[in-house]
């Protein structure tokens, strides 16, 4: 997780110094956002933003979420050291990823465009992966007959599919400074199978807003 949440750092400070750079109409904004999440699943997600004469709000977002798995049997013991991190000994998980694709309506709550509403929804693609097909293990006993690495009383695979989702996904945004600024946002994935409900903490980068902000509403 924390390599993920490295990997994620570096992109998305990679993708606003691009968007930074870019030259667009003066009512244009473009940036990159990054959140962690957490609710009844937690993760991360990374996001590129486009605002449309400091109105119109196109989303694109990729996120990552996982939860300690439902369908884990009472009496499963997970393999590993009893020092191995916590997260790791709750696993196995059930996993989420979404590509989002989401529209929204910019309401500005300052004067200066520092402080910004956005009321947003749209759909995504998401991919489910789970463990199912549980069943005693019978593998290897591990190392010095089990006792130097335990393993899991439990055996079971991964299973995956695919399913379309709705998103809500309304948020707050405080554009402190022209290229940077922070967010938080609740988001509400909803399919056949799943429904993810969080709250994201992250940062914007990029050409969050102009040194002049013009109210569209005026």
């Amino acid at each position: 997780m924390k390599t993920r949440c490295a990997s994620a750092l570096l992109f998305l400070s990679l993708l606003g110094a691009f968007f930074a750079q870019a030259q667009h109409q003066t009512r244009h904004a473009v940036y990159g956002s990054g959140q962690l999440a957490t609710g009844n699943y937690y993760g991360l997600d990374l996001s590129a933003n486009y605002v449309l004469d400091e109105r119109h709000v196109f989303q694109l977002t990729l996120g990552f979420y996982q939860r300690r798995a439902h369908s884990i049997p009472v009496n499963y013991e997970r393999s590993g050291f009893s020092v191995m991190p916590k997260w790791w000994r709750e696993g196995p998980f059930d996993l989420m990823r979404n590509m989002q694709l989401t529209y929204g309506r910019m309401f500005v709550l300052e004067e200066s465009g520092k402080l910004r509403a956005i009321l947003s929804g749209g759909l995504a693609l998401t991919r489910l992966t789970e463990p199912g097909n549980w069943r005693d293990y019978d593998g290897p006993s591990g190392g010095f007959g089990g006792q130097f690495l335990p393993q899991p009383n439990w055996d079971y695979d991964y299973l995956s599919n695919n399913r379309i989702s709705l998103v809500f996904n309304p948020r707050i945004e405080f554009a402190f400074v022209r290229f940077y600024g922070f967010t938080l946002s609740p988001l509400i994935v909803v399919n056949s199978e799943r429904t993810l409900i969080n709250v994201g903490v992250g940062h914007v980068i990029g050409l969050v807003r102009k040194k002049t902000f013009f109210n569209s509403t005026q």
